[in-house]
């Protein structure tokens, strides 16, 4: 079959007590192909069939439950439809569909969706998920709802605030589907207290993941004065976590976490120029080991991690002190992870998910790991969206290990 372009309508109208919106698909199409929305987007997870949905936040008053339900027009049915699962972009080369979904007698995914309520900026809101098209893969079974008209409520009136600032009210307004009614429910300062107005504070950039040192030389280059500080109470701070995920919020406690350090010295409660103070910091990019799967998790906003150095107060953290005597032989390597990889190709412009180079019939590319040494044992994993013919050949120095034409 050819696939279809579908045009739809997205209205909604206010009521006492909530929302109606209402979706509908082209009323005058009468005949239709593969259908493919053209609002649409696909965000199923991979494995599951790649149908495309139309998300909108929906503003809610600040308080009160909120509920909804929904109801859908005439339908209608296209069988002998195959639609590909979506394919997880990974090393390991998956792109399977999830067999749990695909053995189950079912249409995916569902009609409506609907997530929250959470803050976004200084309004509250729900994330609602419309699914005109659903597929079901043991019947392979596509089926188009012409319209589906959803009833949102609301516990509670919004109450009318005004705004702390207008730079994102564009962003909103294009976001926010009831932008013109829920503009004025602002939620209220939530009272804090600054970490920083109490003492002095500076900030660590951290590169690399590993040990760091700051002595007496270091704090003098940057103009402190080490003999005015107590190194009993020098402390490090940082995050507990690495970035914030893009799914379903999670609320994080809004303040920073004392990182146990190590002092060399400071017992007198005097800095002196022999002294110093370890901590280990994290990268802002970082690996996950799942069992023997490594994977690599690219920060989209920052190429370093902040921590920040302060003192005064309470006695700092310190690292507890183990007995590090090796027991039976001692082991004179250890294993290290060195990812080398260049970020050059961003293919959906999303600043997310970043490739190094595109190789093409006949390219050749040759990595180069500085610190090699010794016997090795070799891995690798090739993933690739060729469909025509693609020779492939790999060489460790100038011998040739891997070939497939």
């Amino acid at each position: 079959m050819i696939p279809l372009l579908i045009f739809s309508l997205l209205t909604y109208s206010s009521t006492p007590s909530g929302l109606d919106i209402n979706y509908q698909i082209d009323p005058g199409l009468r005949s239709l192909g593969v259908p493919d929305l053209r609002e649409g987007t696909i965000e199923e997870p991979p494995g599951y069939p790649g149908v495309k949905t139309v998300s909108f936040l929906v503003g809610v008053p600040q308080k009160g439950r909120i509920t909804w339900q929904y109801t859908k027009g005439f339908t209608q049915k296209i069988e002998g439809v195959d639609i590909e699962p979506v394919r997880l972009m990974d090393f390991d080369g998956k792109k399977r569909p999830e067999e749990s979904v695909y053995n189950e007698n079912r249409y995916y995914p569902d009609p409506v969706s609907v997530e929250g309520p959470f803050n976004f900026r200084d309004l509250r809101v729900i994330r609602v998920k419309l699914a005109p098209i659903r597929y079901n893969p043991v019947t392979r079974t596509l089926i188009i709802s012409r319209s589906i008209s959803l009833k949102v409520k609301f516990e509670k009136p919004g109450l009318r605030r005004p705004r702390r600032s207008s730079i994102f009210e564009p962003i909103l307004k294009e976001l926010i589907l009831n932008y013109e009614e829920c503009q004025g429910w602002r939620i209220g300062k939530v009272p804090f207290q600054n970490q920083f107005s109490d003492g002095p504070w500076y900030k660590i950039a951290v590169a690399q993941e590993g040990v760091y040192r700051i002595g007496y030389p270091d704090l003098e280059a940057v103009g402190i004065n080490p003999r005015l500080i107590d190194p009993r109470t020098v402390k490090i701070y940082g995050s507990d976590f690495h970035t914030l995920p893009r799914g379903t919020p999670i609320t994080f406690v809004d303040t920073l976490i004392e990182i146990p350090t190590f002092f060399q010295g400071g017992g007198d409660g005097q800095f002196d120029l022999n002294d110093y103070l370890i901590f280990y910091g994290r990268s802002a990019n970082w690996f996950t080991v799942i069992k023997d799967s490594i994977r690599y998790n690219l920060n989209p906003y920052s190429d370093t991690n902040c921590y920040w150095l302060t003192w005064g107060g309470t006695h700092a953290k310190r690292m507890e002190l183990i007995d590090g005597t090796p027991r039976g032989e001692p082991k004179t390597h250890a294993i290290s992870i060195r990812h080398i990889e260049e970020n050059e190709i961003n293919l959906a412009r999303s600043g997310l998910r970043w490739l190094w180079r595109e190789i093409l019939f006949g390219d050749s590319l040759y990595i180069h790991h500085p610190d090699a040494d010794g016997q090795i044992d070799l891995s690798i994993t090739l993933f690739s969206e060729a469909t025509r013919y693609l020779p492939l050949e790999l060489f460790l120095e100038d011998n040739l290990i891997f070939s497939d034409t």
